[in-house]
């Protein structure tokens, strides 16, 4: 019985090993795959060992050797993209590589992979540059201090930095040589990359202006028919009060007023400045430059680039109007 067995045994060896050396010494016959070979240039680099060959969303990927070449071996039967990094860096990709049964697909010239300056900074992987993917990295470049990144691609993080303090939690830091000093370190809606606001009092952005005309919530601008101030305050108008983004400090001109009036809000309720605003620095305005004109008409009206919604009838007009 033990005979048999092993007579069995050294059989099926024997066909196995047969099978196997009737076939090609690289294609693996017993699975419904194929394979992907090539051999990877890049630029003016010599030596590509280590490179990494790689599907994308799979669990196929190879390192080259010192010639760039790879084989990635069962790779189902299908069309596949290629990615290529380089130390960690996407230097390439290659598209469209169809795979067949039982056969070496070799890329050939595809293999090639154009030398790009991916980020723009005048340096790519070839000639030293540690880091495509952001511009504020190459070689020779300045350290920005407090990004964590080795900027001149020396090696070296942050070197010859001083300490950078964040105390706002903002992503600025109070110390020159950090990047753009933060003008208020108390406070984490106040800095370099703030949007500057109307009406607070602050200077939001840091660039040393307070309530600025480019301030994200200034829409138009007003003028005290009295030239008494706030001349200049940036100011929205309607015919009804806002209810969103409204700040502290916000001025609000009110159209559907006779004469039209100006408010100011407290935080709580909006409160009346003054009346008969003009829209203009000097006193040659007419009844016509005024947003006061428009009894009895049901259209809008242009005045000094301003659109306004005009009075309705004169009835509406005359009625008691509320301050709020």
């Amino acid at each position: 019985m033990k005979r048999n067995i092993l007579y069995l045994f050294i059989c099926i060896t024997l066909m196995i090993a047969a099978s196997v050396s009737a076939a090609p010494s690289d294609i693996d016959l017993a699975r419904d795959t194929g394979e992907i070979r090539g051999i990877i240039s890049y630029c003016s680099l010599t030596n590509l060992e280590g490179t990494v060959v790689y599907i994308p969303g799979k669990s196929f990927s190879v390192r080259t050797d010192t010639n760039g070449s790879f084989s990635i071996s069962y790779v189902p039967v299908g069309t596949w993209n290629l990615g290529v990094t380089y130390k960690g860096q996407l230097i390439g990709t290659i598209s469209g590589v169809q795979v067949t049964k039982r056969q070496a697909i070799d890329l050939g010239s595809r293999g090639a992979l154009p030398c790009l300056d991916i980020d723009g900074d005048a340096y790519t992987i070839a000639t030293g540059d540690c880091n495509e993917a952001n511009p504020r990295v190459y070689p020779g470049a300045p350290e920005f201090c407090g990004d964590a990144l080795d900027n001149n691609c020396n090696g070296l993080t942050d070197e010859s930095c001083p300490e950078c303090t964040d105390s706002d939690g903002d992503g600025f830091y109070a110390q020159g040589g950090c990047g753009l000093i933060d003008c208020d370190e108390t406070n984490p809606g106040i800095n370099p990359g703030a949007l500057e606001s109307c009406g607070d009092g602050a200077d939001n952005d840091c660039d040393g202006q307070v309530d600025e005309p480019d301030a994200y919530n200034a829409s138009t601008f007003y003028y005290d028919g009295d030239g008494i101030p706030p001349n200049g305050n940036p100011a929205g108008f309607g015919t009804s009060f806002p209810t969103t983004n409204v700040d502290k400090g916000d001025y609000f001109l009110r159209t559907d007023f006779l004469p039209n009036r100006l408010f100011r809000y407290d935080g709580v309720r909006w409160v009346k400045v003054e009346d008969s605003v003009r829209l203009t620095t000097t006193n040659t305005d007419t009844r016509g430059t005024y947003k006061t004109d428009f009894i009895n008409k049901t259209g809008n009206t242009t005045i000094n680039g301003l659109t306004v919604a005009q009075r309705q009838s004169l009835t509406d007009a005359l009625k008691p109007q509320a301050d709020n």
